[in-house]
């Protein structure tokens, strides 16, 4: 029986995949079109790639579904697909495994906007568009779910709430800051972070450099995780 995943990373680190997006583009797809959508019109093509990656050595393989919330695949005409286009992309990446231990990570992004009062999308919208598609995910099989690049704590929460909701073993989150963000959040955002370090403020690259290597070396096998807010709104892992 194959160790759960939460249990896994307390043991060893294990090696993800690579870029989709690209990969998608590089076997034929358009540029804007729905790479998503490929889980049901060329499964062959995305097994090729993920396959690849299995081969050579991924532990983790992260599911073609960064785009597949019902609020993305409707820019594309494929709102009615959302539960079909998760569930295949689960399977996918599974036999991209060849019958070998590994992870798929039910993947999570952004849905592609703003939320009130910075945008024109409600919450409750989005809400329901990452628990449609986390359930889709995790009914599949998946053995976690990874919400990929957010730029907004909110939507971050809703994504997390909504993997936990739909009873994924194991939830990853991530935030990607941008040097510039919209008008208004910036005070705030810099306010949260800095209230999360003691001194107060973000560490500049050169001062953190020494604990970055040493969570990278064998003598940090202890600690599975940490993030270092860096200046310029970055942050380590």
């Amino acid at each position: 029986m194959k160790t759960p995943l939460l249990d896994i990373v307390r043991t060893r680190p294990l090696i993800g995949d690579g870029a989709m997006g690209t990969q998608l583009m590089l076997a034929g797809l358009e540029q804007g079109g729905c790479g998503e959508a490929w889980n049901l019109t060329h499964p062959d093509k995305v097994l090729g790639i993920q396959r690849r990656y299995a081969e050579a050595g991924s532990d983790c393989i992260i599911t073609n579904t960064f785009g597949g919330s019902r609020i993305m695949l409707n820019r594309h005409g494929h709102a009615g697909d959302v539960p079909e286009v998760n569930k295949a992309a689960v399977a996918i990446a599974r036999e991209a495994f060849g019958g070998k231990p590994g992870y798929v990570l039910g993947d999570i992004g952004p849905f592609g906007g703003l939320m009130e009062p910075y945008g024109d999308i409600a919450p409750a919208e989005v809400e329901r568009a990452f628990k449609e598609q986390a359930r889709a995910l995790v009914e599949a099989g998946a053995d976690g779910i990874i919400i990929e690049t957010q730029t907004a704590f909110e939507e971050l929460e809703l994504a997390i709430a909504a993997a936990k909701d739909a009873g994924a073993a194991a939830v990853i989150g991530s935030i990607a800051f941008d040097k510039m963000v919209e008008e208004g959040q910036g005070e705030e955002l810099d306010k949260m972070l800095k209230s999360l370090v003691p001194m107060g403020r973000m560490g500049k690259a050169e001062e953190i450099a020494d604990a970055v290597l040493w969570l990278c070396s064998s003598a940090a096998s202890y600690v599975t995780g940490q993030s270092i807010s860096v200046d310029g709104g970055y942050v380590m892992r």
